[in-house]
């Protein structure tokens, strides 16, 4: 059994708050019913600390791998005014990561297993045409209890689909890493 916070990050090495070498996560995709999400964490938001300091490699890995409750402290991405004198060669508006808020607190990992279906819609085009939208996170056919589970759930939804006479989906596998394709 896979532990996890439920969410996938990706990072860079910036700036934060005269830290140059600090380095920050952005939330890439947060798993319904995980930890982060209960938190409120979704895709875009940034984590600048892990307990109180700023994210190192050490830190980093317990993001990823992490199974004790953590304390993160969230950025945000915005102008923040140039250096007092101002620094030559320094460009005049420079936007950062800074830290905002309280800390807040995500629970310990937990046995995640994730619906693969993750996002299905309509979305009606501006010429007002509709397609299908499927965010397919892997080629799972269901789960140990129930072993046709997410099939029967695409099935479904591309009756619906069917009905609705949508023939055009988008299919989106950003996330998709692979698995079985029957």
């Amino acid at each position: 059994t896979d532990y996890s916070y439920g969410f996938q990050f990706t990072t860079n090495q910036i700036e934060v708050e005269g830290e140059e070498n600090a380095i920050v996560a952005q939330i890439l995709y947060v798993a319904d019913g995980s930890p982060a999400s209960e938190i409120g964490l979704k895709r875009g938001d940034w984590i600048v600390k892990v307990d109180t300091s700023y994210i190192s490699k050490k830190y980093e890995s317990q993001l990823l791998q992490g199974t004790e409750p953590l304390e993160v402290t969230l950025g945000k991405y915005q102008l923040v005014p140039p250096t007092e004198p101002p620094v030559e060669g320094e460009e005049e508006e420079i936007y950062r990561v800074v830290p905002v808020g309280d800390p807040v607190k995500i629970g310990a990992a937990v046995p995640l297993v994730d619906n693969p279906v993750h996002c299905k819609k309509t979305l009606t085009l501006t010429d007002g045409s509709e397609v299908g939208y499927l965010m397919y996170n892997s080629f799972t056919a269901g789960t140990k209890e129930s072993p046709e589970k997410y099939n029967a759930e695409l099935r479904e939804w591309s009756d619906e689909l069917a009905q609705k006479n949508i023939h055009e989906v988008i299919l989106d596998l950003r996330y998709n890493k692979g698995g079985s394709i029957d």
